[in-house]
């Protein structure tokens, strides 16, 4: 195993854990989660770097870059819309103006 291989290792586990704590109940879980997204970019940036510089490239390694990149991004949806939902929720149990909040909701989103 070479060091860009072990580097997309490295991010497959990392997006296992990306989602194990996403949906914990771990108070700072959505700062946790902030960090291991920008070390798996940085991790991706940092392999890309090793293989074409070493010429470690390899077919199963594109392959399995491309399919953990597609995997970490969709991985990252939840992060940006259950914050809002949730604010949302929050707003219609308190009884105030949904409509206002939905329409900037959907506005940054």
């Amino acid at each position: 195993m070479n060091i860009a291989n072990f580097l997309t290792s490295l991010r497959i586990i990392m997006v296992q854990v990306f989602l194990i704590i996403l949906f914990s109940s771990i108070e700072a879980n959505i700062m946790i989660v902030g960090i291991i997204l920008i070390c798996s970019g940085l991790t991706d940036l940092l392999n890309g770097y090793v293989a074409r510089r070493y010429d470690l490239i390899l077919d199963l390694g594109r392959i399995l870059d491309i399919y953990i990149l597609k995997v970490t991004l969709f991985s990252a949806i939840p992060l940006t819309i259950i914050p809002g939902v949730d604010y949302v929720i929050q707003a219609y149990n308190k009884g105030e103006s949904v409509k206002w909040k939905l329409l900037c909701f959907r506005f940054v989103f």
